[in-house]
């Protein structure tokens, strides 16, 4: 099976800071990923900041900008981290799911390149 998402992103924005995670997910959000041979459903209720990225860099790549599916996936990964899964494997899948939403080739190597090696590690 492709990986995809099997749901829209229904999101609500909540007022207050950015660490304060002011994204919720209004419903849940299904991606079936090929790289872990499986879907992962983000609940309904999830709150994440959007894509993690430092002040000095928003303007390239802005919190809620192309890549914001994949960054709720990839943050739920890092919140929960399932038995199946590694830091590298969550990681993979961030890049896999911004493939699909067609982040550029360019966008998507550095954001890879920043949780891999800066984002949350196990496993």
């Amino acid at each position: 099976m492709n990986p995809g998402f099997q749901t829209v992103l229904n999101t609500d924005i909540l007022p207050g800071p950015l660490w304060s995670r002011p994204i919720k997910l209004a419903k849940p959000l299904l991606y079936y990923s090929a790289i872990a041979k499986r879907s992962i459903i983000v609940p309904s209720g999830y709150r994440s900041d959007g894509l993690s990225v430092p002040w000095l860099f928003r303007r390239l790549f802005p919190k809620f900008g192309s890549g914001r599916r994949a960054s709720i996936v990839h943050d739920y990964l890092c919140d929960v981290r399932p038995d199946w899964s590694t830091g590298k494997m969550a990681a993979d899948i961030f890049l896999e799911a911004m493939v699909v939403d067609d982040v550029s080739k360019i966008k998507r190597s550095l954001m890879y390149f920043a949780v891999r090696y800066f984002g949350p590690q196990w496993g």
